[in-house]
């Protein structure tokens, strides 16, 4: 694939399903039996070719593709088919216009693999070939295209609106694209998606989750385990089974059912089917594979297999607990008017966090007052984001008292520039800044550039003139010509290519001079806004792991990237940082994350701030913390050759507060959170391995 074509490709998310992810899905999602298919981001027609094929012969089926060329495709290979009704229409299935000729109905099944665009690449919306809307115009549109669906019942199109309006502008394309989709279902219908694993650990898909227990039965989500379905995704995709229902009301409805979680491997497919090896010698391997799963979906049971396939009976109740830490959030309140009472809402006293199934199973012998990081007086977010930081990052090369020698981006400045070091701080950028203990190095050589107190002398000239006041020290020569250099140096490529400062995320930096509010304070582009406890957090975590993940104090408080996950104390009556660091470096903290957070392709673990605020965590009581901050000091001093006993001692002293205080069953409980932790992480160093291979 050329440089041009796999930048298109990545521009509009076109990861075309292909027709072994296809077929999959049409037979899971019981395509044979629909009498109206619909593929609202149809791409060059896979999921309709394969419904077809399925069974669905005399349905009417309908595609809506926003690129005219891959339209195209699909309307010929639709025609290719003969049998029953097809059409295919070019356009934007987030505007209004795009459904003026489309027939006001539900659908018997939704199918489709959506687009996956960050939000930063929609955030203004893109040009190229294909105009993608921006974030903004595709919510507007989702609004407006739900409220025209006459279909819809007033309370459904009220609902689905709530949820267009109130996702988080964080989201990617795939969120309102589940909620299109999902209003298109009829009662009774299906809908049967392509989505990244992420979506049960993301905040931002937080409303997705809640329609899906209000409007939907989950009936099964089949995962890919080691990211082999597609060749050039990093994130492993899930496939997801729903049956539409009446309203509910409420999505913490006691009586949900469950649903079957579904895993395969590489060791299920060949190269025609993703379950052909299962299988053997038949023509239609999946169609033999989805009347299993769903009889085992009868029958309410999962079976474990070693083929490359295990199938496991699932409650929602992981997915109510995710739910219940938005009960304080806007959209949630619009939709689930007692959202501030979940505790007591239809029976359901789900906790804030999240326990995996398989960490569960270990600990349950035993009942546990979990807690969150929250609740033990911790904040979590992520590191600093500058967004620029080719500009605002550099290194230092030497130093004296007043004065550092900077190395800023080469393609800016080449030589390096003697600035005052009041206008720089340590900070630790990527992982390589980091050494292998648990304490932040003190000799880094990032340096990040901090001017909130400077202004060049032509801003500080405006701001006399029209406040009559002086705010700023002036940067002096030569870091203030670097400034002006970098104002209208470009990055990016191409059609994306912009000066520095107009960058949109170094946009909302600038705060205008208003002589109508003198005292708010003007700010211009190469000044970051004040900085909060995320940027020098107390605590770090890489965001993406080969090993465990591994805290890591920040005792001299360097400001830390986003790279990281931050934690912080946000009160006097916190648990220390220390005994904090010893508790999120025990084994059982790994075994969690291992169990929960996000595997890339590559066999990495990626942990995001929402893995951790919902991290179950026992209680401690004041002995417990003590001795926890004598091991979280020890362990921050330790070499390498003491670090395994301090975490042994830490393994004692958690397992104590999980298992009780018999020292038999600790033992027990801890060898088996090791062995759960190595299967876990050897089961994902396989992964990689055999994607690699592949």
């Amino acid at each position: 694939m050329s440089v041009s074509k796999a930048r298109e490709v990545k521009r509009l998310g076109q990861y075309f399903s292909g027709d072994r992810v296809a077929t999959l899905l049409a037979e899971l999602s019981l395509a044979r039996y629909a009498r109206s298919v619909i593929d609202p981001m149809a791409g060059t027609g896979d999921m309709l070719v394969a419904a077809r094929s399925a069974g669905a012969k005399e349905a009417t089926l309908l595609g809506v593709e926003i690129d005219e060329v891959v339209a195209r495709i699909c309307s010929d290979r639709l025609e290719d088919m003969v049998s029953g009704p097809a059409s295919v229409h070019t356009g934007n299935a987030f505007a209004q216009s795009t459904w003026h000729n489309i027939e006001d109905r539900p659908w018997d099944l939704v199918i489709t693999n959506p687009p996956y665009v960050r939000y930063q690449a929609a955030a203004a919306g893109d040009q190229g070939r294909v105009l993608i809307p921006s974030a903004k115009e595709v919510r507007s549109g989702l609004i407006d295209v739900v409220e025209n669906f006459q279909f819809l019942s007033s309370s459904d199109r009220r609902l689905f609106k709530l949820l267009g309006s109130g996702y988080s502008g964080l989201a990617d394309l795939a969120v309102p694209s589940w909620l299109l989709c999902a209003a298109l279902v009829g009662t009774g219908g299906r809908l049967a998606m392509v989505v990244p694993d992420t979506w049960l650990s993301r905040k931002y898909a937080s409303p997705i989750l809640y329609m899906l227990l209000r409007l939907f039965e989950i009936e099964m989500i089949v995962e890919d385990t080691q990211a082999v379905w597609f060749k050039d995704v990093l994130v492993r995709p899930n496939l997801i089974v729903a049956r539409r229902v009446k309203d509910r009301r409420s999505a913490f409805d006691g009586s949900l059912p469950g649903y079957l979680r579904v895993r395969l491997d590489g060791r299920a497919m060949t190269d025609g089917s993703l379950v052909g090896r299962l299988f053997v010698g038949s023509t239609r391997p999946e169609k033999k594979f989805a009347d299993h799963i769903w009889q085992l979906h009868t029958e309410n049971r999962g079976v474990e297999e070693d083929s490359g396939c295990s199938v496991s009976w699932m409650t929602t109740d992981g997915i109510k607990e995710i739910l219940t830490a938005e009960h304080g959030a806007r959209w949630m309140k619009a939709c689930e008017p007692r959202s501030g009472r979940l505790q007591a809402h239809n029976g359901w006293s789900g906790p804030t966090v999240y326990v995996p199934p398989a960490v569960r199973h270990v600990v349950s012998a035993r009942p546990i007052g979990w807690q969150s990081l929250s609740d033990c007086g911790w904040s979590v977010g992520q590191g600093l984001r500058t967004g620029a930081n080719r500009f605002f990052y550099g290194e230092k090369l030497d130093e004296d008292p007043q004065t550092v020698l900077f190395q800023a981006d080469r393609d800016i400045t080449v030589d390096p520039l003697p600035i005052d070091t009041r206008m720089v701080r340590p900070c630790i950028r990527r992982q390589r800044d980091l050494s292998s203990g648990f304490e932040v190095p003190t000799d880094t050589k990032g340096l990040l550039l901090l001017l909130q107190a400077f202004a060049l002398s032509e801003d500080i000239e405006n701001i006399e003139r029209v406040l009559g006041t002086r705010l700023y020290e002036p940067i002096p020569e030569p870091l203030a010509s670097h400034i002006r250099r970098a104002a209208v140096t470009n990055i990016g490529k191409g059609q994306q290519q912009r000066p520095i400062s107009g960058l949109t995320a170094v946009c909302t930096n600038v705060r205008p001079i208003d002589p109508g509010r003198p005292e708010r304070r003007p700010r211009f582009w190469y000044q970051l806004p004040e900085l909060t406890g995320r940027h020098v957090p107390a605590l770090l975590i890489p965001r993406v792991n080969h090993g465990n993940p591994r805290t890591i104090h920040n005792r001299d408080q360097l400001i830390i990237d986003a790279n990281f996950v931050a934690l912080w104390p946000d009160g006097t009556d916190s648990i220390s940082a220390v005994a904090m660091l010893a508790i999120l470096n025990s084994t059982y903290v790994s075994v969690v994350l291992e169990d929960s957070a996000t595997i890339l392709g590559g066999g990495a673990l990626k942990t995001e701030a929402s893995d951790l605020r919902r991290l179950p965590l026992p209680s401690f009581d004041q002995g417990d913390v003590n001795r926890l901050e004598r091991l979280g000091a020890d362990l921050a001093a330790s070499d390498a050759s003491c670090v395994s006993r301090v975490r042994e001692l830490i393994d004692g002293v958690v397992g104590n507060s999980i298992f009780g205080s018999h020292g038999d069953s600790i033992v027990h409980g801890i060898r088996r959170l090791k062995g759960l932790n190595e299967a876990l992480h050897s089961k994902r160093v396989r992964s990689a391995a055999h994607r690699s291979v592949g």
